[in-house]
C-alpha cells in the first residue's frame, strides 16, 4: 500500500471533548495536589470510560486504559504503551497504558489554563495513538521510537497524533491562526505548536519540508487551514 493512501486512510476524531473532561476531572484535581505537595505522582488511573464512546465506533471489545502522570527529567517525552505486560500472578493482560511526563516547570506555572493547553494537546496525541491502535495494525514500532526525527514524523500513526494535537492548539488560539498570511506563517505557527520540529529541521532539512508539506495538505483535508487559505465565496 502507498505511503499516500495509507495516510488518507487515517481519521480525525472526536478527542478534544474527551482530553477536556479527563484533565478537567482526572489531571486537574491531582496537578492542584501536585503543586501542594500533597502527592508526587498520579498513576494507574483507569480513564476507559472516557474513550468508551468512541471506541465503541470501531470495536464490540472490551478494552482498558490507564494513565500514569509523572514528573521526568525528559519531559517532552510521552509514552502510548499497547498492550501493557501481562500479570503473571493473575494471567491477564493489563491493557493501554499513556504515560505522561511533565516539568516542574511546567507545575510551577500559576496559570493552570497554560498548563490545561498544554496538556490537553498532548493528551490529543496520545488517545489519537490509541484510537488507532484497535482501527488497525500499526506500520511502526511505537513502543521504540527511533532516534532518527524524520523517521519517527513521517509514520502515518504519528502524522495523525501530531494532526490531532495541532488542531487542538488551533482551537486554543484561532486569532492567531487566521490571521497566518503565509505559507511561511504556518510553518513558524507549527514549529510554535510542535516545538520537536526544530530538531528535524536541524537533522534533516528536506525531511523537515516533506513534513511541513504533508502536515498542512492533511490540514486542508481537514478545513483546518488558516481563513485566507480558504477558498473564497463568490
Amino acid at each position: 500500500m502507498k505511503i499516500l493512501q495509507l495516510l488518507n486512510e487515517f481519521s480525525m476524531y472526536n478527542l478534544g471533548f474527551v482530553s477536556n473532561k479527563i484533565f478537567e476531572e482526572v489531571l486537574k484535581p491531582a496537578i492542584l495536589k501536585l503543586k501542594a505537595g500533597k502527592i508526587t505522582k498520579l498513576q494507574n488511573i483507569d480513564i476507559s470510560n472516557y474513550l468508551s464512546p468512541i471506541i465503541k465506533q470501531y470495536t464490540d471489545g472490551n478494552f482498558k486504559i490507564t494513565l500514569f502522570f509523572r514528573q521526568s527529567e525528559v519531559p517532552q517525552m510521552h509514552w502510548f504503551i499497547s498492550p501493557e505486560p501481562a500479570d503473571t500472578k493473575k494471567n491477564k493482560r493489563k491493557g493501554t497504558r499513556i504515560i505522561l511526563n511533565y516539568s516542574e516547570k511546567l507545575l510551577a506555572q500559576d496559570n493552570i489554563k497554560a498548563i490545561k493547553n498544554y496538556i490537553v494537546g498532548i493528551l490529543n496525541h496520545e488517545l489519537t495513538h490509541f484510537v488507532d491502535s484497535i482501527r488497525r495494525k500499526s506500520t511502526t514500532d511505537i513502543d521504540s521510537p527511533t532516534d532518527k526525527y524524520y523517521s519517527y514524523f513521517k509514520t502515518p500513526e504519528e502524522s495523525n497524533a501530531f494532526i490531532h494535537e495541532i488542531k487542538h492548539y488551533i482551537s486554543k488560539d484561532k486569532k492567531y491562526w487566521n490571521n497566518l498570511k503565509t505559507y511561511e506563517d504556518i510553518e513558524d505557527a507549527l514549529v510554535k505548536f510542535i516545538p520537536t520540529l526544530e530538531n528535524l529541521e536541524k537533522e534533516n532539512p528536506q525531511g523537515f519540508a516533506n513534513i511541513i508539506k504533508r502536515f498542512i495538505k492533511r490540514l486542508a483535508r481537514e478545513n483546518l487551514l488558516p481563513r485566507n487559505f480558504l477558498p473564497k465565496s463568490s
